[in-house]
């Protein structure tokens, strides 16, 4: 049987190579895994277009470049005479208490819920008749998910690497690999 000696260090202890390889590792593991919050961001654009009853038909979703990301929304028309025309109208009587919510956050109880009305406040401040409901729909989900990216830039940083890794206790071989 043989018996190996392994030192670990905490973050802060190790050389700046090592910090650097510990940084590079973590951001693999994002791209690897997931980052945090992606699943709840997505769920407040499903359910955020459920509430407005409206349906997600396709979507693509780069989490770091919502430009290259595309969202299908299938959404209700709007009808043909003037009265039934004026989606401001609808959304302040139909869906008021979805879009002013007391308590915030009214569909999955995650802040993405307030990204993806922002552009239905936005447009009730000042409406048009020419924007549609898909439209609208589709300003919603793209609000997410330029959240999102903010979001999952932020993780990739140092300062959060190094906050998570004190928060969790990381620890490291000298050369930066997590032990």
């Amino acid at each position: 049987m043989r018996t190996e000696e392994t030192k670990i260090y905490k973050f802060e202890e190790l050389s700046e190579e090592a910090k650097d390889r510990a940084l590079k590792d973590w951001r693999a593991f994002l791209f690897d895994s997931g980052f945090a919050w992606m699943d709840e961001y997505f769920d407040s654009i499903k359910e955020g277009l459920k509430a407005f009853d409206c349906d997600l038909k396709d979507w693509s979703i780069d989490w770091l470049d919502e430009n290259r990301s595309s969202v299908k929304v299938s959404a209700w028309e709007i009808g043909e005479d003037e009265e039934e025309r004026d989606l401001e109208a609808i959304l302040n009587d139909d869906y008021k208490e979805k879009i002013f919510s007391e308590g915030g956050c009214p569909f999955t109880g995650f802040c993405g819920d307030e990204d993806f009305l922002d552009p239905i406040q936005d447009f009730l401040k000042k409406p048009d008749k020419e924007t549609t409901m898909e439209e609208l729909m589709r300003d919603c989900a793209y609000s997410v998910r330029v959240q999102a990216r903010i979001s999952a830039e932020e993780q990739m940083t140092e300062e959060y690497f190094i906050d998570h890794a004190e928060a969790y206790n990381f620890e490291f071989t000298e050369d930066g690999k997590m032990w």
